[in-house]
């Protein structure tokens, strides 16, 4: 696959964070669960808790002078399922998904997570990054995965393991194009560690609000940063925004 097939099919990307994270993140970079983790100075066994394992639950640090982060449960990795489909250890393959920041890599993608049980009702932010820059700036640290790697609900969920994660050179692209369309072919994009130049490849900033409005709150372009987005139709679906702006 080839750069510009990459930017064709997946324009812009989008990643969810806590409601109000964006300050903090455009101060101190988008980074991943053990780039976070590094930053608190997290002892073990702590660690290895929110780490190396699936998270039941929210995990919350704070520091007096690094701050207040809130790490996401993974709720959707059922260690049963995960083990029957996985090939390695559900420890490695934890540790393979905190080294990464992820993006989902279509609109669909976005509105089917905004949607989730465990997601209805909550204010988010959400990211949208400009994958021609994404790329220009971070090329070398960008790999694909062909499904959510985040989730292993049901025993038919995807086989998977370190070969999951493929740079863009090698990632099957025209195989998944056929199979599920150009704007599906990639899931997650992913790029290891973080981002400390977020603000760089941000193109805007949507705060979603419990009952599903979405408002923009932060634009690379001024004049556009206080525009109203609104959702008409129900409280989690996102798709009469217009991200391409």
């Amino acid at each position: 696959m080839d750069d510009e097939a990459l930017i064709e099919g997946c324009p812009r990307l989008f990643h969810v964070t806590e409601t109000g994270a964006w300050p903090s993140i455009r101060r101190r970079g988008l980074l991943s669960t053990s780039a976070l983790l590094d930053l608190f100075s997290l002892p073990e066994p702590l660690r290895s808790q929110i780490e190396a394992q699936p998270r039941l639950r929210d995990a919350v640090l704070e520091d007096p002078h690094v701050g207040r982060v809130v790490i996401r449960d993974n709720r959707p990795l059922r260690p049963h399922i995960l083990r029957s489909c996985l090939k390695g250890s559900v420890s490695d393959w934890c540790r393979l998904l905190n080294a990464r920041v992820f993006f989902w890599a279509s609109e669909r993608r976005l509105r089917n997570h905004l949607r989730a049980r465990g997601h209805r009702g909550q204010a988010r932010d959400i990211l949208v990054v400009d994958t021609r820059r994404l790329l220009a700036r971070h090329r070398d640290s960008i790999s694909l995965c062909a499904f959510n790697s985040g989730s292993a609900l049901y025993p038919n969920a995807p086989r998977r393991g370190a070969h999951s994660f493929l740079p863009v050179d090698v990632y099957p692209f025209d195989r998944y194009r056929v199979r599920q369309g150009a704007s599906e072919a990639v899931a997650e994009v992913c790029v290891a560690h973080g981002l400390i130049d977020i603000e760089a490849v941000v193109s805007t900033v949507h705060a979603v609000a419990c009952d599903g409005n979405m408002r923009m709150i932060w634009s690379s372009d001024s004049r556009i940063c206080h525009q109203q987005l609104h959702d008409s139709s129900d409280g989690a679906d996102s798709s009469t925004l217009d991200f391409a702006r």
